[in-house]
């Protein structure tokens, strides 16, 4: 290779920089731009656009982007920060300068788009790729830029990144597989495509971490659940929020992308429940906007899925993904502007699911039809659909229990009055799946389900599924899908998967994790449980068995 042509493949990586490149230190004697910035970056259309750094005490600072120009002093404690009025995205590259005291930085190819900050754990970070085989290497999307951001823990407040990393385009032969998130991947092409503008992504997750290191200790010691889990030893509270989220959150995004929730199974539910709201609220008071949209990924099924529902066996799970997936649930239904994307349908028995192009593609619906307006009109009308039936709410008739669903806002054509297009539909299957009931003494059966549709001229809104038991006369309580890998199959009308729901607000039956300080009295807890369990397993068989029997005894 020529020389020249080495040198611009590593400018494409921002390996070596094209034209005067000047990046000083940050003891306030040279100009600094701040490490979240590099060649062939998105920038966010329609938001002010902060470019910062550190230079002299007192020095002026002048940004160029394009034809606009702006000048700041450097204040006396050696920052500075220049803000650029709100710009329309295209696809026009331009050039980002800064120069000082002599000084220039330049970044080449810069676009303005849409910016999503992508975070979490493991399964929003690389690797893990279902398609990998041929989507590296037929990857043709050049205006959906990609960076990695090298997260860090940190003790305080950070007031940059550790490091300035690449913005690499998702085409083949000019991005590095092993930086590159599935789920991100999959998001940011299918909204390049259909919003036809530019689209960057920030991939921030860090494998294996919880939601407590993605929230600051202040927002966290509200909640007194809390207290022990903030205090024990080894606990980076907030770390990462410190270390990453806010050095990033002087530059705008369009919203979050967040999937996160399997190590918190280890916790479990009473902290995870303000633990993870704590995530929202404070990434939104980075960012400065009290309703940033929030897209929640809810956590795909894993260890093994029954035949049928075993409510019993569900309950000693150690590790229990259908908590988290209740407090993303009722996260999304009591905080606004948050997206719930359901893929409990997805897994295997790997806490890593492969299906990540599915995974991506939901998130992009729900931020298409709910984030960018298209939800507000039918497909027909260029309308996409996000949702399957939501659980909206119940009521009990004499032994059954009548629930009720929220419907995808997008269905409006001549047949919005059927039923199918606002209730759950049993997927590849004459019957319901994955829905169990229970009466006040918290034992749950599985369930037989049925619609109940409303006669003509009866308000539509009393359209149901009717849930019941033989072996509860008064029921008191339904759950779906209430498994780690749940065998259920209620979907809406385009192949979206209902979400896992419970009607009851009962303190959780469950298996302590087998570890702490006090590990012989968790051991001992546990087993006491599961002889409780192995009973009421036993018991329902049987009576499960008998009734059986007593069809077929004529």
């Amino acid at each position: 290779m020529k020389l020249h042509g080495l040198m611009g493949a590593l400018a494409w990586f921002g390996v070596v920089g094209i034209g005067v490149i000047a990046e000083g230190g940050t003891d306030g004697k040279a100009l600094h731009v701040a490490n979240a910035f590099n060649h062939h970056m998105v920038l966010q259309q329609g938001k002010k656009i902060r470019v910062w750094g550190n230079g002299k005490v007192g020095a002026a600072v002048r940004v160029s982007f394009g034809k606009v120009v702006k000048e700041e002093n450097v204040d006396g404690e050696g920052y500075w920060e220049v803000v650029l009025p709100a710009m329309k995205g295209g696809f026009t590259a331009r050039e980002l300068r800064v120069s000082s005291g002599g000084e220039e930085v330049r970044f080449k190819d810069v676009l303005v788009g849409e910016v999503w900050l992508c975070g979490g754990q493991s399964n929003m970070a690389p690797g893990g790729h279902d398609m990998e085989d041929v989507e590296w290497r037929s990857a043709d999307s050049e205006y959906v830029r990609y960076t990695r951001v090298e997260s860090r823990v940190a003790k305080s407040i950070a007031k940059d990144l550790q490091s300035r990393e690449a913005w690499m385009p998702l085409v083949a032969g000019k991005m590095e597989l092993r930086r590159i998130g599935p789920v991100a991947y999959y998001f940011g092409v299918r909204l390049q495509r259909f919003l036809k503008v530019p689209v960057g992504l920030i991939n921030t997750a860090v494998g294996g971490t919880t939601a407590e290191v993605w929230a600051s200790r202040k927002t966290q010691e509200r909640y007194p659940a809390l207290k022990g889990l903030l205090n024990a030893k080894g606990k980076d509270i907030g770390a990462f929020y410190r270390g990453t989220i806010l050095p990033l959150s002087k530059g705008a995004v369009r919203g979050v992308l967040f999937y996160q929730g399997e190590n918190n199974t280890f916790e479990g539910y009473e902290t995870y429940r303000h633990s993870f709201p704590s995530v929202i609220e404070d990434w939104r008071a980075a960012y400065g906007e009290k309703e940033l949209p929030f897209g929640i990924i809810s956590l795909a099924g894993n260890k093994g899925m029954e035949s049928k529902p075993e409510p019993e066996r569900a309950m000693m799970h150690r590790h229990c993904y259908m908590h988290i997936r209740d407090v993303h649930f009722a996260t999304h239904r009591k905080v606004k502007g948050t997206g719930l994307v359901t893929i409990h349908d997805l897994g295997a028995d790997d806490m890593h699911p492969r299906k990540k192009r599915d995974v991506g593609e939901r998130a992009a619906r729900w931020a298409l039809a709910q984030v960018y307006g298209f939800g507000k009109k039918s497909p027909r009308e260029g309308g996409v659909y996000h949702m399957a039936p939501m659980y909206r709410g119940h009521k009990v008739d004499g032994n059954k229990m009548l629930v009720y669903f929220d419907y995808d806002p997008t269905i409006k054509d001549k047949r919005e009055h059927k039923w199918y297009k606002r209730l759950p539909l049993p997927d590849r299957a004459r019957e319901y799946r994955g829905f169990i009931v229970a009466g006040k003494d918290g034992r749950f059966f599985p369930a037989n389900v049925k619609v109940r549709a409303v006669k003509k001229g009866e308000d539509i809104r009393g359209e149901c599924l009717e849930v019941w038991s033989d072996e509860v006369a008064e029921p008191a309580a339904v759950r779906y899908a209430w498994e780690n890998q749940p065998n259920a199959n209620a979907y809406g009308l385009h192949g979206l998967p209902v979400a896992p729901f419970r009607t009851d607000e009962w303190a959780f039956i469950r298996a302590l994790p087998n570890w702490a300080s006090d590990l012989e009295a968790r051991k001992a807890a546990n087993k006491e449980l599961e002889r409780k369990m192995a009973k009421w397993r036993i018991d329902r068989i049987r009576r499960e068995a008998e009734r059986v029997l007593e069809r077929y005894k004529d």
